[in-house]
């Protein structure tokens, strides 16, 4: 009984008042129903695109950066299915990668104007001027997870953010992860708002901080979640 109460009180200091009973009670509906019913949350931040290095000079040097294109060998070798890779890239995303020697080490993806998420049924959608990008599923190699791969991948990408004159790139966080939410904030992410599905089958309820704010749907159908103009 003490080690369940140590484990919440553990939860409740991790997670906070509100996402740690929401992780609870998606808990409570995904583990009986197979998944098919569950409570995703999401916290959305804005990640400033950095003008100078974060990798230290000289380190992970042995590593090539590129953006893959479809049908790229090092796409085989990506732990995502081959069906989710052609949506991004039919909805005009990018994949920027590390590797070496023909091993993949590292990707991310960005997207301008509009992201369509995979987890939860909603359109983010992305300020006209141009000044902000998304980016979603960053991922580095367990093997390499200890060294300065991470760090470059993401110069590769400020790099690629700044040539597209974006000033900031914007994601979403699971509410629910913790250590994800923290690696975003050392470099420098801030929270602009959140977005909270309770979806039970092809039922979605959507409460979110930005417009529309509350959206049911049905099916296959999604609401438009507006990021803002203004995020200094």
């Amino acid at each position: 009984m003490l080690t369940k109460l140590k484990k919440l009180k553990k939860l409740w200091e991790d997670l906070g008042p509100i996402s740690a009973p929401l992780y609870l009670l998606h808990l409570a509906l995904s583990v009986p129903s197979g998944g098919r019913a569950k409570i995703e949350r999401f916290i959305l931040v804005a990640q400033p695109v950095h003008d100078t290095p974060l990798l230290p000079a000289g380190k992970a040097a042995s590593s090539t950066a590129k953006q893959i294109e479809p049908g790229d060998p090092l796409l085989d070798q990506c732990p995502r299915p081959a069906e989710v890779i052609a949506e991004r890239y039919a909805q005009g995303a990018i994949c920027l990668a590390i590797s070496k020697a023909d091993v993949l080490q590292a990707f991310i993806w960005l997207i301008q104007k509009h992201y369509d998420e995979d987890v939860a049924r909603v359109r983010f959608v992305l300020p006209p001027s141009g000044i902000a990008a998304w980016d979603f599923d960053v991922y580095v190699a367990p093997a390499y997870r200890l060294g300065y791969t991470f760090l470059k991948l993401w110069d590769v990408a400020n790099a690629h953010l700044r040539g597209l004159g974006a000033h900031w790139s914007l994601s979403r966080i699971s509410a629910f992860n913790a250590g994800s939410l923290a690696s975003h904030s050392r470099l420098g992410a801030c929270p602009f708002g959140s977005a909270t599905f309770i979806i039970i089958g092809p039922l979605q309820i959507m409460f979110s901080s930005l417009t529309p704010g509350f959206h049911i749907s049905f099916g296959k159908s999604r609401p438009n979640l507006l990021m803002p103009e203004n995020l200094a």
